[in-house]
């Protein structure tokens, strides 16, 4: 696995986090690599949503684990662990992070134990519309240790509807297949593979909106990031806790991403067994956790559920059952997976399923126009007979397992301060596409946003994945579903409203389409 050269010189650097007494990672059940991952011990934690009355007492733990780790300079180390080790573009991109913010937790707590405050500690997470998609108000004011003073958004912007209003979220909840949902392939933890919906909106878009240190690699700087990342974690648990899909295939033979460049199958079980790295104990000592460890938060090693998740009928949150023992609630032993999947409660898979169509569209789509007076790129998209046969199929039935795809490819990455003020909203056969065009209507496909792409070694272009399923359905309905071509339109829009650079900029990009059915 190919890692950044600068690694050792974090370990080695002024702050490091092994010789800090506080970075907590291994407060309870020393293992010599960090908390042990087995059967949870203890019913898990519950993380709340920020709004609640019920997460009041956590906020309020936050705001002092806060001020307790700035001060010490854990903060700081926390970031730059992130700007080192961080994994996006790919399919390992909501593992690394579930891991990173587990152990952020269990920072909070140990800092708030040695301050002699209560270390009862979730982290809450901040689900965007419930804040009427505006950054809350408890990380506002001077003084105030969530405040973050490099923001590039004041108190009463808000973000975009496409970016994470309600519509944007449930069609990303709908998704019906991981690579879509969660990252394209990928052989190694910082190789790229394509950003899943998730990653691409409302991740990036809500990262690069916010500005400032949100907008770069060290983000974790900004107090928001957290629980921004505890929410991207909350719908990534609410999605296999809906989802039978909720590890990639084995993919079909003719899927041209199957084999890494060394040429190993990159399958359900390489992902489930891959070693995710930087991950340090209290010691200094890195250690690496796989991804199957991570797979059911709670039976992580320190067990989690979100609020949202909790059972009606379950009345225990963390109440012992009547022989003294902890029953965890699990979050596999509550879904109901196909047969062929086979996951265990442990995160080990007994099998995967399996890609039985592959269909994927030969000839690569590319830019056909460039309007720089209305800021559209225009792409056409022939769809093949073969494609067009299983676009018919496309079906919103919990027993349908059709995923249309499209992949959007080699998208130059701007290399100033634009790179965080550039989005781009997807559409597709739009007869009167404007700027004020929005989310809303029914031939809106997705948006993107750039983030976190200016580490060393990091390309100079990126790709990314869009599922089609729920937009095809929604056009559908509409009776505006393409039928011999999909005319691809991007809107380039500038946050700031301040001069877009000329799209010529952008006309390199490819197009594909693919079909799979497991």
């Amino acid at each position: 696995m190919r890692l950044r050269m600068d690694r050792r010189a974090f370990v080695e650097g002024s702050v490091r986090l092994g010789t800090l007494a506080l970075v907590g990672c291994r407060v309870t059940m020393h293992d010599g690599a960090g908390l042990k991952d087995s059967a949870a011990v203890a019913s898990p934690s519950v993380r709340r949503s920020l709004t609640s009355s019920a997460a009041e007492d956590d906020v309020e733990l936050y705001k002092k684990a806060v001020a307790l780790l700035k001060a010490s300079g854990v903060w700081q180390a926390q970031a730059t662990l992130h700007s080192n080790f961080c994994t996006h573009g790919n399919w390992f991109f909501l593992p690394w992070h579930r891991f990173y913010l587990m152990y952020f937790e269990e920072v909070c707590r140990h800092a708030l134990r040695q301050a002699g405050e209560s270390d009862t500690f979730s982290l809450p997470y901040w689900n965007w519309p419930d804040t009427g998609r505006k950054i809350p108000g408890i990380f506002w004011g001077d003084g105030n240790p969530l405040f973050n003073s490099s923001r590039s958004m004041g108190p009463n912007d808000t973000y975009a509807d496409a970016a994470c209003g309600d519509g944007t979220l449930d069609s990303i909840r709908l998704i019906n297949n991981f690579l879509d949902f969660g990252g394209g392939r990928a052989g190694a933890q910082q190789e790229w593979g394509g950003s899943g919906q998730l990653e691409g909106t409302p991740h990036n878009t809500i990262h690069a909106a916010t500005g400032g240190d949100m907008g770069a690699l060290a983000s974790p700087l900004d107090p928001i990031f957290w629980l921004h990342h505890a929410n991207v974690d909350r719908l990534w648990a609410t999605w296999q806790a809906s989802n039978p899909h909720m590890i990639p295939s084995y993919p079909n033979a003719q899927d041209s991403t199957a084999q890494s460049r060394q040429g190993m199958l990159l399958d359900g079980n390489f992902w489930l067994n891959f070693a995710l790295d930087g991950f340090e104990d209290i010691n200094g000592k890195r250690f690496t956790k796989k991804v199957k460890d991570c797979l059911d938060p709670a039976r992580m090693a320190k067990p989690y559920i979100y609020d949202t998740l909790v059972p009606k009928n379950d009345h225990r949150e963390g109440s012992p059952a009547p022989d003294g023992t902890h029953e965890p609630y699990s979050l596999l032993g509550n879904v109901a997976p196909k047969p062929s999947l086979g996951l265990s409660g442990s995160g080990t898979a007994k099998g995967v399923l399996r890609d039985l169509v592959y269909v994927e569209l030969k000839d690569q789509g590319l830019v056909i126009k460039v309007d720089q007076t209305n800021k559209i790129i225009s792409a056409n998209i022939n769809l093949s007979p073969a494609i067009r046969h299983y676009i018919t199929r496309l079906s919103d039935k919990p027993s349908y397992t059709g995923s249309l795809t499209l992949l959007v490819e080699k998208i130059p990455i701007p290399t100033d301060d634009l790179v965080h003020r550039i989005a781009l909203d997807f559409y597709a056969n739009h007869p009167n596409l404007t700027t004020e065009t929005d989310a809303s209507d029914p031939q809106f496909l997705s948006s993107y946003s750039f983030f976190a792409h200016t580490h060393p070694g990091a390309p100079h272009t990126v790709s990314i994945r869009i599922a089609l399923n729920q937009p095809f359905l929604r056009m559908r309905a509409a009776k505006v579903e393409p039928k011999k071509a999909l005319l691809l339109q991007i809107l380039v829009k500038d946050r700031l409203l301040q001069t877009l650079p000329n799209l010529d900029f952008f006309s390199s990009l490819h197009f594909r389409l693919c079909y799979i059915e497991t």
